[in-house]
């Protein structure tokens, strides 16, 4: 596994510029992380790099009590790493998809008339035959559930941050619309 991991992180040092899209997109379609263990006596577990965090103390704490986040495992690859190479790993974990802050998915609930009305939405027309161009769109954080059953001013700070950098990163969403779900 360590020789596999070291293969792909040299070549994405070396691949050339109008292939590394392609090589990375590829590569984060295969389980190959090794995941940190969260009871010894467990066999290793392969993820894909879109399916894990790298642990901070923030992530840490936001997701402290769920079990449904799981973070690389950076020890196993710890050997691997040196200062010379410590940039590019960083770089490749990030570029590969492994996660530095809570996953944000859209989902899209069923458009009836509860769903209209727990967003806000029920002055608005479900026309019977237009339904499938009606929809409602949502989105869900990973954990957000579990950090706000147990908020703390700490978490709560944490949370106000990601939104604020949700809403940087994707300047043209609008909030308004976002949290009602338009």
């Amino acid at each position: 596994l360590k020789l596999h991991f070291l293969a792909f992180l040299e070549y994405y040092g070396m691949c050339p510029a109008n292939l590394r899209y392609e090589y990375l997109n590829d590569l984060s379609e295969f389980s190959f992380l090794c995941v940190k263990n969260k009871n010894a006596n467990e066999c290793r577990i392969l993820k894909k790099p879109g399916e894990l965090y790298r642990w901070t103390e923030e992530l840490g704490l936001y997701f402290s009590g769920y079990d449904d986040a799981d973070y690389i495992d950076e020890d196993f690859y710890s050997e691997l790493i040196n200062e010379g190479n410590r940039e590019s790993y960083d770089n490749f974990l990030s570029d590969i998809g492994v996660l530095s802050v809570p996953k944000i998915r859209e989902t899209i609930p069923e458009s009836t008339f509860e769903n209209k009305l727990r967003f806000g939405l029920g002055s608005f027309k479900i026309a019977p035959r237009y339904l499938d161009d009606q929809k409602i769109k949502d989105v869900e954080i990973d954990g957000l559930d579990n950090a706000i059953s147990s908020i703390s001013s700490e978490k709560s700070e944490m949370i106000w941050n990601r939104i604020i950098l949700y809403f940087r990163s994707n300047p043209y969403e609008n909030p308004e619309n976002v949290f009602k779900g338009r």
